[in-house]
């Protein structure tokens, strides 16, 4: 019996979890160099924040793409849009 392919969701959580594991295994090793707790934390705290930075810019597209999908999203931006027939009002003096 075959198994059924992994979803995208799910290959991106095995690639966090094993960066995050990686992160471990790099911090153990800082903390073996000298037992001082600053290194380990640093290489943790990194780790940490480029995930949840990889993490934010996934929930950006995921939004992006579902806003596109329903055309819930700006369709024209500004420079596509036609100008008024009255044009920009001069300011009163």
């Amino acid at each position: 019996m075959k198994r059924p392919d992994p979803t995208p969701a799910t290959l991106i959580l095995l690639i966090a979890a094993g960066l995050l594991l990686w992160g471990l295994i790099h911090a153990a090793g800082a903390y073996r160099y000298n037992y001082h707790l600053g290194r380990p934390l640093i290489v943790l705290g990194a780790t940490l924040a480029f995930l949840g930075f990889w993490f934010l810019l996934l929930l950006g597209q995921s939004r992006r793409r579902r806003r596109q999908h329903t055309g819930t999203g700006r369709q024209a931006d500004s420079l596509s849009e036609e100008p008024s027939e009255t044009g920009p009002k001069a300011p009163e003096n």
